[in-house]
């Protein structure tokens, strides 16, 4: 892993004793699921509104803990009811932590190859609509970000919403990078929060 995204790994989890009553015991419900996984493979769906900002984060970070904390079995997915692009500002925070981008295609809704290992394939980043995916893994944990009352058409043993505030308020201001980079921090540190509890089992 790079030393820099290493050192940011270690920040996050220094952090995750900020968190909040209410948020940890909905993170619970997550590390139950991944105890009750043990060894076999895990599969997290992060169903966003357009599958552009949170649920990318969410999708990177999940695979980064997973390396971090040797549960390579994990993988991660991200959909929404309607599909934008990998925005921009997400893209620039993950530069800034030390992330490897790579661009594929210039068309308006590119694939980004998001790097944290130079001995790992990188993480494909795309806007998706559930639709997209024909062949879904089996036994998935759904996380919904936004939409409370959105229910997958999937198999899925957890369902959770999970909600976060939407960073696009601060598009255009001096507020942006901070903005951000905050919803980066704190998906990095809810999403090492559950991985360091199944490690401590």
């Amino acid at each position: 892993m790079k030393d820099s995204i290493r050192t940011y790994c270690q920040h996050r989890l220094d952090e995750v004793g900020r968190l909040k009553d209410a948020r940890r015991e909905t993170l619970d419900k997550i590390v139950a699921y991944l105890k009750f996984k043990e060894d076999q493979p895990s599969h997290f769906l992060f169903i966003d509104s357009d599958n552009s900002r949170t649920s990318h984060y969410l999708k990177i970070w999940t695979m980064v803990a997973g390396h971090y904390f040797n549960k390579r079995q994990v993988d991660a997915f991200c959909v929404g009811e309607t599909k934008d692009a990998v925005h921009p500002n997400v893209v620039k925070s993950l530069l800034d932590i030390g992330f490897d981008v790579l661009v594929v295609g210039s068309e308006a809704n590119p694939t980004y190859a998001l790097r944290f290992d130079d001995e790992l394939p990188p993480c494909l980043c795309v806007s998706k609509k559930f639709e997209d995916i024909v062949h879904w893994p089996p036994y998935m944990a759904c996380i919904r970000l936004e939409n409370e009352d959105w229910h997958g058409q999937i198999e899925s043993e957890l369902d959770l919403f999970l909600p976060y505030n939407n960073p696009s308020f601060s598009e255009g201001s001096s507020l942006q990078d901070e903005t951000y980079y905050q919803l980066c921090a704190q998906v990095a540190r809810e999403v090492f929060y559950v991985f360091q509890q199944v490690n401590q089992a």
